[in-house]
């Protein structure tokens, strides 16, 4: 902005001349006036009317007139304090610019100083980079320094290591050459002997291989005509069976008749607890007869190849007749220790088969009539010490109890319990087996007991009469009373099973013999079925049981098949 200031000065002026003492007329007056405008200075002089005096002096008034231009001309101090503080107030306080102008020097100014910062920044960056490389590349040659010392002392630690390994496998060598050159002396010394020990065994094995020879020839010739002449009396036996067929059914109704007399004799019989006892007497007498055969090299080897034959026979047992009379052919001359292992294949083959399949039970109960038939009556009281001894309580139906001071291993063998894994190759130890186990084994020998109890008719050369008490039917029905009167024994988990094994290999023999009496006993056997015979645990069992009466009770039969031998 440009300011313009005017100004305007007038300025008169009068010059009086005196008057003198001498001359009485006034003279006229000069009036000037000055105008100075702005830095252009304008003078204007004007002449006044005044009174005229006779005495002017022209010089004065042009003098005046020059000091009041000078004067004029001079600056004013009040205009120059005013021109002064304007100018400071336009440098102190620029000119506003415009909202654009502005906003494009901000930005200006804001690129600038940030250019300006980032290229301090660059210069800091590069020059911290270049002094850390230069500290990495001194650090670098100083592990490169240090790394090749340390493989330089490893490498010597190496080669040093691999002398002293040879110096040692030198040494070693040389010991072991020494020791195989004693080795082989020892060697060649020992089978020098062992050629003259072998050259004279030689010649002994070869006579006694030619007197075993001679032996076997013999023996065979023997057996051949052995065979021959038990195949001739077999034909002979079955022709007479053929014959005699109506004379044993008349034998049969004798046996039975016979059997439900002395089902309601007067005659005392032993208690069951009496029985168990005898029956242990007998086993722990025929366990020491068995120790004294093993200990005894000549009667063991003997024992030992023919209860191999036994256990090979017994495990072939089918219902055939013929193959039944054939088994009879491999036992060799009774012995007891091997009657003994005759009776226990017989168990543990009803402990695993008969429980399997209770029908099986009716031809391994014939084979033992056989060979007694054969003339080994002996078999009864040591095949009735091994079933006792492995039933406990249950093969005379007698509930034991176990004394104080007892031993676990005492009590165990009592009451029958086996223990599992005693014979596995692995290192542990045998543990008890349980109760569904222990009942399975109870019931297949129980099923054998009943079907050798059962049997009829009885072979020819067996009178009633010689046959042991414990093996006769009556005995059977005395089992039964037994358990089904004994609280301890119906509340045994094995109880439902025992009885429903028993009622079915037996129980048709049974109602043929008793009639009206084995009703009253099925009735006897329901009444304990719904009292909860066998414990809570065993609902299955005692419902198979109620089902096999209530089926007796429809059919009037059980109708177990195998009962009859195949011919």
């Amino acid at each position: 902005m440009i300011y313009a200031r005017s100004m305007h000065c007038t300025h008169n002026l009068t010059d009086d001349e005196e008057e003198s003492s001498s001359s009485s007329e006034s003279e006229e007056a000069q009036v000037l006036k000055f105008s100075h405008t702005g830095r252009d200075t304008s003078l204007t002089l004007l002449r006044a009317p005044t009174h005229s005096s006779p005495n002017l002096n022209p010089e004065h008034g042009v003098d005046a007139f020059l000091n009041a231009v000078r004067l004029r001309t001079r600056a004013d101090p009040i205009e120059e304090y005013h021109n002064a503080e304007r100018a400071a107030i336009k440098s102190t306080n620029p000119p506003t610019p415009s909202l654009p102008h502005l906003s494009q020097a901000l930005t200006q100014s804001h690129l600038a100083l940030q250019a300006k910062r980032n290229a301090e920044e660059m210069t800091t960056v590069l020059a911290m980079v270049e002094r850390l490389d230069i500290q990495r590349k001194g650090r670098e040659e100083e592990g490169m320094k240090r790394t090749k010392e340390i493989n330089k002392g490893i490498w010597e630690g190496i080669e040093g290591a691999i002398r002293r390994d040879e110096e040692k496998k030198r040494l070693e060598d040389e010991k072991k050459r020494q020791e195989e050159h004693k080795k082989r002396q020892e060697e060649e010394r020992k089978k020098a002997e062992l050629k003259a020990e072998e050259d004279r065994k030689k010649g002994e094995e070869d006579r006694k291989r030619k007197e075993k020879e001679d032996e076997d020839r013999k023996r065979m010739e023997k057996e051949a005509k052995e065979k021959e002449e038990k195949d001739k009396a077999e034909e002979q036996a079955r022709i007479a069976a053929q014959q005699n067929e109506p004379r044993e059914k008349a034998s049969k109704d004798a046996q039975t008749a016979q059997a439900a007399q002395a089902s309601h004799t007067s005659v005392k019989s032993p208690s069951a607890m009496q029985e168990w006892e005898n029956a242990w007497t007998e086993r722990a007498a025929l366990k020491k007869l068995t120790r004294a055969v093993e200990e005894n090299a000549q009667l063991k080897s003997v024992a030992g190849r023919s209860r191999r034959k036994l256990r090979t026979r017994v495990g072939q047992v089918t219902n055939s007749q013929s193959e039944l009379d054939k088994l009879l052919s491999s036992p060799a001359p009774v012995y007891t220790a091997l009657l003994s292992a005759f009776s226990k294949y017989l168990l543990l083959q009803a402990e695993t088969e008969v429980t399997a399949k209770l029908p099986t039970a009716y031809p391994l109960a014939r084979l033992v009539w056989l060979v007694i038939a054969r003339g080994h009556p002996k078999l009864w009281e040591i095949f009735w010490a091994r079933f006792v001894g492995r039933t406990g309580g249950w093969g005379v139906a007698v509930h034991i109890t176990r004394k104080p001071g007892m031993s676990d291993t005492e009590w165990r063998k009592l009451v029958g319990r086996e223990l599992e894994g005693k014979n596995d190759s692995d290192d542990k130890p045998p543990t008890l087996e349980t109760t569904s186990q222990y009942t399975d084994r109870m019931v297949g020998q129980l099923a054998l007991y009943a079907a050798l109890l059962q049997t009829c008719p009885l072979p020819a050369q067996i009178q009633l009469e010689s046959v042991p008490l414990p093996f006769r039917l009556p005995k059977l029905w005395t089992w039964l009373a037994r358990v089904l009167n004994s609280p301890d024994l119906l509340s045994s988990p094995s109880a439902p099973q025992c009885l429903s094994a028993v009622l079915e290999v037996a129980g048709d023999r049974l109602c043929e013999t008793y009639g009206g009496q084995f009703t009253k006993l099925m009735k006897a056997v329901g009444e304990v079925v719904a009292k909860g015979v066998g414990g809570e645990g065993e609902t299955g069992a005692r419902v198979r049981l109620g089902l096999m009466v209530e089926r007796w009770e429809k059919e009037g039969k059980l109708g177990l098949e195998g009962r009859n031998a195949e011919r």
